[in-house]
């Protein structure tokens, strides 16, 4: 019989390995066992190969040891359960070779029975653990050069995964599915599936858009979705799938990219496979969103269209908020189902079977299922009702459906959100370590107190970063990290431009037309002295009517005496007809700085007396002048937009010495595009007089009154135009 002590002592041992290990070598000793040596570490060594960086962990007996794999600070931990450190090597830290970091040997309990080999990697790195009895080896295998934005290898296709060549059938291809998926340190991944392996080209579009397109390949129209990768942390903003117009050899998965970031592509078997490295830029805010990417789930929108129509960023905002919450998409192989009271890891089998996926399911996942499916539906809802019955969730990671209880996920959940937090404040503790260093940074075009400094205060480190300017040499004065300085600069850079300078040029155009026409005649009729007896004396006769006009030229009729009388007659006609043209141009032109006012002013002033009411006089002056102002503006889009005034004068008349002036004026807003001539404003002025002088009641008789008076028909045109020509000259921009 066994005793108490051995029993506790057989629990003692199993409960430990079960909870800390994964690989173990479990036995039971009891006091009538011979004393064997203490397992420890002897060596820690490092080595590397082309491909490989491999740590060596030497115990002087078999191990039974656990891996684990840890985001902050990133590396792996080895622990091996009862084993002691010598002092040589307990919290010696072991320099990295290539990618790693550091090595070092620490024990985990505050009973210092488990030892701990903390490796601490410079990047993520995929990892094995080769235990060959007393000697653990874990192998990091080395990433691949990836291609970047400027190298063309980028565009030729990788080796296989594997060695065999793969060997592309003829005959049309159709696209079975798209998968994407984001990681937690920001890579991701999108594998593009086809029902056989195809040809392919990888060409980049506008703005860093990358086209995978896939020869003789044709997409279902069910699967013409786009996949809004928008709040994941991802480079990847959206995956477009477009289907090949008729005639064309290729279809097209578009890649839109949050931000430039180096990839690689791979073909295998199952499909192409696109690999980015994380992005620099944060996602938008969107809690939900937020939650379903740390998941590792796939947010889909859904849309009728192809992709080839764009939308607004309004539509695109919209529906990317609204593809939460509508009713999900089914697109599985339909199934008939009949189940009683079935236990649930037989229906999972099932399903695996069914939908060609690998089916993770966790050890505490338990129930039973009674479903009965008569009509076809497809499995991935039924893989979704299955979940639900039983108070269970999934989370897909690339071919991969694990299950596990909606307990488990959310503990998981919050682990993340807390490695998280700690990141966080680990990254911002170091940097409130940094080293601070001082820059000064002169400013060429701008203001630096006035127009730098206020966007400067909002990006320094508080109450570690110092701003000052120097007014007299316009320089800025800045104490910070060296990223807060290069931010600085960059932002210095963005801000003082050269600012621009545009030419004005007018031209007014004045134009006068004069007409007059004027026509008059004179009549002069006289006779001898008759002397009458009869009548007792001498008897005249004489007759005039004077009306012509100012002219020089003239035609005169003198009949003298008519023949047989004393009568006298003379008539003379006057006539007159002027014309006068009169064109005036003015052309001032002024540089102006933009949204500078700028004004040039051209012009004489007149001298005149001006008298008091003493009757004294004094001499006074009137200007005439051409005035243009105006204060111009470059538009982003390299426009002109203008606030200008012009005004013209001349003198018109002098009426009892004074002069009296006519005013042409015209002011307004406008745009312009960079060297268009526009017509800002224009005046027609049309003036028309006409005027009869004649004798009362001779001049009325129709037909012969025109003989016995004068006409006069003066029509004046006054026509003012008013160009404007802006050009933009432009300086090169130099960098400090």
């Amino acid at each position: 019989m066994v005793s108490g002590r051995a029993v506790w002592l057989f629990l003692t041992v199993v409960f430990f390995f079960g909870c800390t290990s994964e690989k173990q070598v479990s036995t039971i000793e009891t006091s009538e066992q011979p004393v064997v040596e203490q397992r420890a570490i002897t060596a820690i060594e490092v080595g590397q190969t082309a491909d490989t960086v491999e740590v060596d962990i030497i115990c002087n007996r078999s191990t039974t040891y656990t891996s684990v794999k840890q985001a902050f600070p990133l590396g792996v931990a080895v622990y091996l359960p009862d084993t002691v450190i010598p002092e040589n090597i307990e919290n010696a830290r072991t320099p990295g070779v290539g990618d790693l970091n550091s090595i070092t040997a620490i024990y985990a309990d505050k009973q210092r029975k488990t030892a701990k080999v903390e490796i601490l990697l410079k990047e993520n790195l995929d990892y094995e653990v080769i235990d060959d009895t007393t000697r653990l080896t874990v192998i990091f295998h080395k990433k691949r050069e990836l291609a970047t934005e400027s190298d063309e290898a980028a565009l030729v296709k990788p080796e296989p995964r594997d060695s065999s060549p793969i060997v592309i059938p003829p005959g049309q291809a159709v696209l079975t599915g798209i998968s994407f998926n984001a990681a937690e340190d920001g890579t991701s991944d999108i594998l593009v599936k086809t029902s056989q392996p195809v040809n392919y080209d990888l060409e980049k579009g506008e703005s860093g858009e990358l086209r995978l397109r896939l020869h003789d390949t044709d997409i279902p129209e069910y699967r013409r979705r786009s996949l809004v990768t928008t709040y994941f942390k991802s480079a990847v903003e959206r995956i477009v799938p477009v289907q090949r117009p008729k005639g064309e050899a290729a279809s097209t998965i578009k890649v839109k990219m949050r931000e430039q970031v180096p990839y690689r592509i791979v073909q295998g078997m199952d499909g192409i496979s696109l690999t980015f490295e994380p992005s620099t830029l944060e996602p938008p805010e969107f809690d939900l969103a937020k939650k379903k990417a740390v998941s590792g789930t796939v947010v889909e929108q859904v849309t009728e269209s192809g992709g080839e129509d764009e939308e607004s960023p309004e539509q695109v905002a919209a529906k990317d908020e609204n593809a939460i919450f509508e009713k999900k998409v089914y697109t599985g192989e339909k199934i008939r189902l009949d189940f009683f009271e079935t236990d649930i890891k037989n229906v999972f089998r099932i399903l695996r079977s069914v939908s060609g996926m690998n089916f993770a399911v966790d050890k505490d996942v338990t129930g039973s299922v009674t479903m009965t499916l008569d009509k076809p539906v497809p499995w991935d809802q039924v893989l979704d009702l299955v979940l639900k019955m039983n108070s269970l969730g999934q989370i897909q990671e690339g071919s991969i459906v694990r299950i596990a209880t909606l307990e488990t996920m959310a503990r998981e959940q919050k682990l993340k959100q807390d490695a998280m937090a700690a990141y966080k404040a680990a990254r911002e503790q170091k940097k409130s370590l940094e080293p601070l260093m001082t820059e000064y940074i002169p400013i060429n075009y701008s203001n630096a107190d006035a127009d730098v400094r206020p966007h400067l205060e909002k990006i320094i480190t508080p109450d570690r970063g110092v701003l000052s300017v120097d007014e007299r040499t316009n320089m800025i004065i800045l104490t910070d990290t060296r990223e807060k300085v290069d931010h600085a600069k960059t932002l210095i850079y963005r801000l003082d431009k050269v600012t621009p300078q545009i030419m004005i040029s007018a031209r007014v155009v004045e134009v006068n037309k004069n007409f007059s026409k004027s026509m008059g005649i004179n009549w002069r009729a006289s006779s001898d002295d008759v002397f009458r007896d009869d009548l007792g004396g001498a008897y005249g006769f004489n007759a005039a009517m004077n009306y012509p006009v100012a002219s020089q030229g003239s035609i005169g009729f003198d009949f003298s005496r008519i023949t047989g009388t004393p009568l006298e007659l003379n008539a003379t006609l006057t006539a007159s007809e002027i014309k006068g043209d009169i064109k005036i141009i003015s052309s001032p032109k002024i540089l102006a700085l933009d949204n500078k006012k700028a004004k040039i002013t051209q012009g004489i002033e007149i001298a005149y007396l001006e008298r008091d009411d003493a009757g004294g006089s004094s001499v006074k002056f009137k200007s005439i002048d051409l005035l243009l102002e105006v204060t111009p503006h470059v538009t982003p889009d390299q426009r002109i937009a203008m606030s200008v005034k012009i005004e013209k004068k001349d003198l018109a008349d002098m009426v009892g010495g004074v002069p009296s002036f006519s005013t042409n004026t015209a002011e307004t807003e406008l745009l312009v595009n960079d060297g268009d001539t526009i017509v800002i404003g224009g005046v027609v002025k049309n003036s028309t007089s006409e005027g009869e002088n004649g004798f009362p009641g001779l001049s009325n008789i129709p037909g012969f009154g025109r003989l016995f008076g004068s006409d006069i028909n003066t029509e004046k045109k006054n026509e003012l135009l008013i160009f404007i020509t802006p050009s933009i000259v432009l300086l090169e921009q130099k960098k400090n």
